[in-house]
């Protein structure tokens, strides 16, 4: 019984041993594909990253001479002061104050209020009451002159 015990077992390994021999060729060809697979894709990110290493080098470039046309330009405008675009035309304005008036019949619009000193005006139409011109403008470099005048119940101020 020993001995059909060991036959089997030596039967068993002798059968089992192209198995393993077959399982190790396979391994080996796996390992080989992979291998393969693993210097392509080495190759390919190594392109892709000498790519990406010129196109930073030459956006560095074109970053180095856009800074410096900018600094040329910056120096060229400051080399001469801007002129305003006023310079030679005075600040002017014009501030109307007016009103329109429509009573029928000369009643006052809202009762307990009479109107202030000579605007209150019996007729229909408009009425200026105040009237007010400003000009400035700067004289010099350290001087600005400034100029209102008022027109308010025919009187200039």
């Amino acid at each position: 019984m020993s001995n059909r015990l060991a036959i089997a077992m030596a039967a068993l390994c002798a059968l089992a041993a192209p198995a393993q021999a077959a399982q190790q060729d396979d391994l080996s060809a796996l390992r080989a594909e992979f291998e393969q697979k693993l210097k392509t894709l080495q190759s390919d990110y190594e392109a892709r990253l000498k790519a990406l290493e010129r196109r930073v080098q030459s956006a560095e470039t074109t970053a180095q001479s856009a800074e410096a046309t900018a600094q040329s330009v910056e120096q060229t405008a400051s080399a001469s002061p801007p002129a305003a675009p006023s310079a030679f035309n005075p600040e002017l304005s014009l501030i109307l104050q007016g009103a329109y008036i429509d009573r029928a019949g000369g009643e006052r619009p809202i009762t307990g209020f009479m109107p202030a000193g000579g605007h209150a005006d019996n007729g229909r139409g408009f009425t200026l009451n105040e009237t007010e011109l400003v000009l400035a403008s700067n004289i010099d470099p350290y001087s600005r002159g400034l100029l209102i005048l008022a027109v308010a119940d025919e009187e200039v101020r």
